[in-house]
């Protein structure tokens, strides 16, 4: 995003730790080509690489292939029109967030479509641990996705899923139109102000 600068983390300066890593890499979430399945892989360590290479089975096919290296050749104009509008999402999710939900928290992401939502003070006021614990759930934020579904018609990922860091977090995702974004938060704001 905007102000954010991406390090790969192969170009660190101590290659010790960079030749104990392994790099992967895919278009895939920037040009919509998840199905085209031309994610790849690399190192400088050969013998990391060739454990990867023991366990990997290569599902490559050639329009996936020709759509990685088109993206790569001729999508630079698209990637910054896509970042720009993506950037504006995480400002406006950020600023409508705090205006419609003040009881949710959030912070605007570095580089992703993604956006991070502190709901503990909501999950709190609902019960959501002990809901989640009497449903056998795994964690207050899957309750909350489930709450989120049934009172607001809003589908988030719990943060739950993420490690026990992210309990009383959910995952907000901003890679749409930004009428949807506000429908989504105005709908949430609408189910909080009922509890």
């Amino acid at each position: 995003m905007e102000g954010q600068k991406y390090i790969p983390f192969a170009s660190l300066p101590d290659k010790a730790i960079v030749n104990n890593s392994l790099t992967y890499k895919a278009v895939s979430k920037t040009f919509s080509l998840a199905s085209m399945k031309s994610a790849y892989f690399f190192s400088t360590n050969p013998v990391l690489l060739e454990r990867v290479k023991y366990m990997h089975r290569a599902d490559l096919n050639s329009l996936g292939i020709i759509a990685n290296e088109a993206a790569y050749r001729n999508g630079g104009e698209y990637f910054t029109q896509l970042n720009e509008y993506i950037d504006g999402n995480q400002t406006f999710a950020e600023a409508y967030i705090k205006e419609k939900m003040p009881a949710v928290k959030s912070t605007k992401g570095e580089g992703t479509y993604l956006h991070w939502l502190d709901i503990k003070e909501v999950a709190a006021a609902v019960n959501a641990e002990q809901h989640a614990k009497d449903k056998g759930m795994k964690s207050d934020s899957h309750y909350m996705e489930e709450w989120f579904v049934k009172n607001a018609k809003v589908q988030l990922n719990p943060g739950g899923n993420y490690g026990t860091g992210g309990n009383g977090h959910m995952r907000m995702n901003l890679g749409t139109a930004r009428p949807n974004i506000k429908k989504a938060i105005d709908n949430m704001a609408a189910a909080i102000k009922k509890i």
